[in-house]
């Protein structure tokens, strides 16, 4: 919420969890076998870049709101690039020890949320001032 109202008092902190939501959604697609469920999770970062775009435009932040067209731009040309090549989006056409990765990638980033958020709803703060 502080992303689309505010982005100048929103940190690198937040911009990472924006950031690496996303990335968690698309890795994540990878294991669902349901078109549905791949859609949703593919979805999310062009839903959130789209979203945002609309608020900063709203508001008259037009730098936040050509850095969400930016984002938009490059969502599009990866989707492009795998239309055009879909051996590229295909999971068997990686090799066991990438896909291996690719979930430690996606596991990393998961866990590393949990503090990230906890940190920037003050979690941390409250806890020491106790």
């Amino acid at each position: 919420m502080a992303i689309a109202v505010r982005p100048e008092s929103v940190g690198g902190v937040g911009w990472y969890v924006v950031a690496a939501t996303a990335a968690v959604t698309a890795l994540r697609a990878r294991v669902w076998d349901s078109a549905t469920c791949k859609a949703w999770l593919l979805a999310q970062p062009h839903l959130v870049a789209g979203i945002l775009l609309v608020v900063y435009t709203a508001t008259g932040r037009y730098v936040a709101a050509l850095g969400a067209v930016l984002v938009l731009a490059v969502l599009v040309f990866a989707w492009i690039v795998v239309a055009l090549n879909p051996a590229i989006a295909s999971p068997d056409s990686y090799s066991l020890p990438l896909r291996r990765l690719l979930g430690f990638v996606a596991a990393g980033l998961d866990v590393s949320l949990i503090p990230v958020m906890a940190y920037l709803v003050g979690l941390f703060t409250w806890v020491l001032n106790r």
